[in-house]
């Protein structure tokens, strides 16, 4: 903590302020870090997978409306449509990645990841509702909305 009667040295005070516009600069030109695998999301994020090619394109438009409820509940959304990949997330994802949801939607149109990485519900027909009120029953939720009163 610097007091009001300390002389800061010429050498740290110009030190400071490099270190400072060095930073500013670093912020506005950050670009989004692509995500390598599903697992980098673990933790943070709950997933849902979705099979577009099969699905009716209302899907996405329900997405799309229900933003609130998906942010509320850390959800990032794939929805892949033959090599067309759209998200709720800007950040690209790698090849790897990509080969990750195609594997998952192998077998089921919907696939729900949890927090820890589990699957935690596979569907061949998608309702929000379903998937929300799945969601909301993990203990891990539970703890965030009591969290949260």
């Amino acid at each position: 903590m610097v007091k009001p009667d300390m002389k800061i040295p010429r050498n740290l005070s110009a030190y400071l302020c490099l270190c400072t516009a060095s930073f500013s600069f670093n912020i506005a030109n950050a670009q989004p870090q692509t995500i390598d695998t599903l697992e980098a999301l673990a933790w943070q994020n709950r997933l849902i997978l979705l099979n577009g090619s099969v699905l009716p394109k209302e899907t996405m438009t329900l997405l799309a409306t229900e933003d609130a409820a998906i942010a509320e509940r850390e959800i990032v959304w794939f929805w892949l449509d033959g090599e067309q990949l759209d998200s709720n997330v800007i950040s690209p994802l790698s090849i790897t990645a990509k080969q990750q949801i195609r594997n998952e939607l192998i077998s089921s149109n919907v696939v729900l990841i949890g927090k820890d990485g589990g699957i935690k519900l596979r569907r061949q027909t998608f309702t929000l509702a379903e998937v929300l009120q799945r969601i909301d029953s993990m203990p891990m939720r539970q703890q965030e909305m009591q969290k949260r009163n």
